[in-house]
């Protein structure tokens, strides 16, 4: 749940599983570490993504100031919040970075960096870091 207690469009089932798992991720863009890390400590943690190698994913934990290496599959994007600078991480699009204007429903009003406003599901973009 996010918070006002609407569903995050990254729980199981809102498809970001079905989209492939490691192909959201990017560097920069803001994760939070699942509950299914073997670590308890580390769970529910944000970081920031630095790097990805194969399957393991190098995230900088600012409450730590530490960086860990991650198996990728214990990562989920944050989902950014309207103000937000972000991070398309599926689709056409992906790669290109904006601002996210506002939510409407499940699309994000993103001014794009180097093109116009778009609308685009608002699971396809991940809080970039600041």
């Amino acid at each position: 749940m996010t918070p006002g207690g609407a569903a995050s469009p990254y729980t199981a089932g809102s498809g970001v599983d079905t989209l492939g798992m490691q192909d959201w991720q990017t560097p920069d863009i803001v994760v939070r570490i699942r509950d299914s890390h073997d670590d308890s400590g580390l769970s529910g943690q944000t970081g920031v993504l630095r790097s990805i190698t194969g399957g393991n994913c190098s995230v900088f934990l600012p409450e730590e100031e530490r960086v860990v290496n991650i198996n990728g599959e214990h990562l989920e994007p944050v989902v950014p919040a309207p103000g937000s600078k972000v991070k398309v991480i599926f689709g056409e699009d992906r790669e290109q970075v904006g601002h996210l204007l506002s939510i409407d429903n499940q699309e994000g009003v993103v001014n794009m960096e180097h093109s116009d406003v778009k609308m685009l599901n608002l699971r396809y973009l991940c809080k970039l870091k600041d």
